[in-house]
């Protein structure tokens, strides 16, 4: 009897491509210019999230862009923020990075439906992972409810950096 699959999961029928040591699935985010994916970790068998550039033939500004964003996110190691697991080039040179899947909604999905401690819990992680990434001389720019991060167990993060 096997296993039955994980919500969120990626099983071989939904691969659409791979990027290095990665099996694709479905896009689960998309901003102006780029993109996050569910992914399969296929060295280690875990689920990842892959961010990369939606245009295939990205400038070289859209690439310095992208590459200090992951830079900058990966030098923020603070439980709020998302850590960055690798950075790579996909099968056509479009840069990516990975970085942990979350599971759960933002901030914006659950404004109406959130009970009071819940948002002054999320509000009091977002200002101590704002005062880390200030104390290393980061501003985040673009802080709003959809791009807080609340996770199925209590989790708080704060997601893309990209304006940073």
């Amino acid at each position: 009897m096997g296993q039955p699959p994980r919500v969120g999961s990626i099983n071989a029928d939904d691969v659409t491509t791979t990027a290095g040591p990665y099996a694709l699935g479905e896009v689960i985010g998309r901003g102006a210019s780029s993109e996050v994916m569910l992914a399969l970790d296929r060295k280690v068998g875990r689920d990842v999230a892959l961010k990369r550039l939606r245009n295939a033939a990205p400038t070289a500004d859209d690439i310095a862009r992208f590459l200090r964003e992951a830079r900058i996110q990966a030098r923020l190691e603070h439980p709020a923020i998302v850590p960055v697991y690798e950075v790579g080039r996909d099968e056509v040179g479009r840069p990516y990075f990975t970085m942990k899947r979350l599971a759960g909604k933002t901030l914006g999905d659950l404004l109406a439906v959130a009970t009071r401690q819940r948002m002054l819990r999320a509000f009091a992680d977002v200002c101590r992972a704002i005062d880390y990434a200030h104390s290393r001389g980061i501003a985040h720019r673009d802080l709003k409810p959809s791009n807080i991060g609340l996770g199925e167990f209590g989790e708080v993060y704060v997601i893309d950096w990209g304006g940073a």
